[in-house]
């Protein structure tokens, strides 16, 4: 009897392809399916709207409703105008039929109602009328909505719009819209059509739900056509393969000398592939003992890349700065920095480095992508950056600039690196710094509370070799910290897929503000570790914290 083989076998590898291979299958008929679906429904649901809004229109237009809302009056013609709305609402399957306008075109919030319609219904449960007047509620619309109403309503387009909106009050609607004229053709507000959307939503998840289920049953049905095809044609041919191979395994186990090892050959009479197997089997056999030579050197030369790969990750990993306090003999400042990457080794870089006896160097930056490419490139860019900074740090613009373009030379991974560089007079507490497509830096000036420094940001590196970089100066004054950081600290993220975010770091730092570097980076590692709960980290974090003290001389 053949002894039980350890590892995968072929029925189970059959069974996983075709399970592998239906799944992706279902998963592109239903994304495409899911896509196809949302486009008919609401193209369907667009027309619809549409249609409401222009027979909706129509009414407005027999009250000269235009020259009302210019007016803002509400003569005796509104109520009967709002009756035929409310017939038209009676006779439509939507959620809000109203009109508003700006009660000054120049201001977003101004957004006024005009007129709203409601169905039979609505006015037996207690429903009650908006007159004209009554403002908008403040989280009604989105801002880009009011934008897109503002534009209409300024340009008097003619056409009836379609857009999709959310607020917090209504939820998500396919909102139709139509610029109301007055009798002098000019365009004074917009009458509206509401469609609640929300049910599409039920409908994608019926649609998904029924091809998982026929998904599900069509892969039984092919996995059990697949393992009685193969244990027939496949399974029981290889058997006999495997067992006249194992007198000729049990040699090489037992150190046999190559030229004394044998091979039985097998008659498979499958006509197909697998009896070519067995015939190249057999002429494999005679060769084997210039294989068994030449698998000792790939070994030998595996374990040697390895090595080697492990020496070149140590590198990369202690070519950031690690010793703290890194200047024990400088009084002027304190500085602490940390990497944590989110594999083996990180795409994040920081630096710090004097370029004379009072000016100090402090770097950031984010490599897009992660692990060992995102790290080697991160090596590159800190190296041009601090080889360059050394050279002449009076522009920090121009550093950017001539680095970035011996990044863009051969980038052809098309790679490219956010930095935030500064260089700082510890005399004096001026300096200068650029932002290159980096996270705006967090600053607590006199007063002890962090806040974020907003200011325009050039293009990342490695994008474009013509790009030109700005630079802004600043000054510290003693006791002043500065707190820079890669996007991986506010965007990590909990078992809910929420982010950390901007303002529970500031919240962070704000706790001890006065703390040193160590302890504010710190308080804001364990915050986050504690925020995240053991949630897989999908980014490198990074943060370098520089507190000015001074020239106490």
């Amino acid at each position: 009897m053949h002894k039980q083989r350890k590892g995968v076998s072929i029925k189970f590898k059959v069974a996983l392809a075709a399970i592998i291979s239906i799944t992706v299958l279902t998963l592109a008929i239903v994304a495409f399916g899911y896509q196809l679906f949302e486009s008919n429904v609401m193209e369907n649901y667009g027309k619809y709207a549409t249609t409401v809004l222009e027979y909706a229109y129509r009414v407005t237009e027999d009250y000269e409703f235009g020259d009302m809302i210019r007016e803002r009056e509400m003569p005796e013609g509104y109520e009967e105008m709002r009756k035929g709305l409310n017939r038209v609402k009676d006779t439509s399957d939507i959620k809000y039929l109203y009109a508003i306008y700006f009660d000054d075109i120049e201001n977003l919030d101004s957004l006024t109602y005009a007129v709203n319609a409601k169905s039979q219904k609505e006015i037996d449960e207690g429903g009650k009328f908006t007159y004209l007047g009554t403002p908008c509620e403040a989280d009604g619309f989105e801002k880009d909505t009011r934008m897109l109403f503002q534009k209409a309503v300024k340009n008097g387009i003619q056409e009836s719009g379609l857009l999709v909106g959310y607020s917090l009050e209504y939820g998500k609607m396919l909102n139709g819209y139509k610029v109301i004229f007055d009798s002098n053709h000019k365009a004074v507000g917009l009458l509206c059509v509401e469609i609640d959307i929300n049910v599409i939503q039920k409908d994608l998840n019926l649609y998904v739900r029924s091809i998982t289920v026929i998904a599900v049953f069509v892969t039984l049905a092919v996995i059990a056509a697949y393992v009685h095809s193969a244990e027939h044609n496949v399974i029981r041919p290889l058997m006999e393969i495997i067992n006249s191979t194992d007198a000729f395994v049990k040699k090489m186990k037992e150190n046999a000398k190559p030229e004394d090892l044998s091979y039985e050959k097998v008659i498979v009479d499958t006509h197909d592939e697998i009896s070519e197997l067995a015939d190249n089997i057999k002429s494999m056999a005679g060769s084997v003992k210039d294989y068994m030579i030449n698998i000792r050197d790939i070994t030998g030369e595996k374990e040697r890349l390895g090595a080697e790969l492990d020496v070149a990750i140590k590198i990369q990993e202690g070519i950031l700065p690690g010793i703290f306090p890194p200047y024990p003999h400088r009084k002027e400042f304190e500085l602490f920095a940390s990497m944590a990457p989110a594999r083996e080794v990180g795409g994040d870089l920081y630096d710090f480095f004097f370029v004379d006896d009072d000016h100090l160097a402090l770097v950031i930056g984010d490599v897009t992508g992660k692990g060992i490419p995102a790290a080697l490139y991160m090596v590159i860019a800190k190296t041009l950056l601090k080889t360059r900074t050394m050279m002449n740090w009076n522009s920090t613009s121009s550093i950017l600039s001539d680095v970035n373009k011996q990044l863009c030379e051969g980038n052809d991974m098309e790679m490219f690196v956010t930095v935030w560089l500064a260089v700082i007079d510890l005399k004096t507490g001026k300096g200068i710094a650029s932002n290159c497509g980096h996270e705006n830096p967090v600053i607590s000036n006199g007063n002890n509370v962090f806040n974020v420094k907003k200011y325009r940001h050039s293009p990342a590196l490695g994008i474009s070799g013509d790009l030109k970089f700005e630079e802004h100066e600043f000054e510290m004054k003693p006791g002043d910290c500065l707190f820079v950081y890669t996007d991986g600290v506010p965007e990590a993220t909990n078992d809910k897929g929420e982010f950390w975010g901007i303002d529970r770091m500031i919240d962070s730092l704000n706790v001890e503000p006065e703390n040193p570097p160590y302890e504010l980076v710190k308080r804001v590692s364990d915050d986050i570790e504690k925020y995240v709960d053991g949630s897989e980290r999908f980014d490198d974090l990074t943060m370098l914290c520089f507190k000015y003290l001074g020239n106490k001389e």
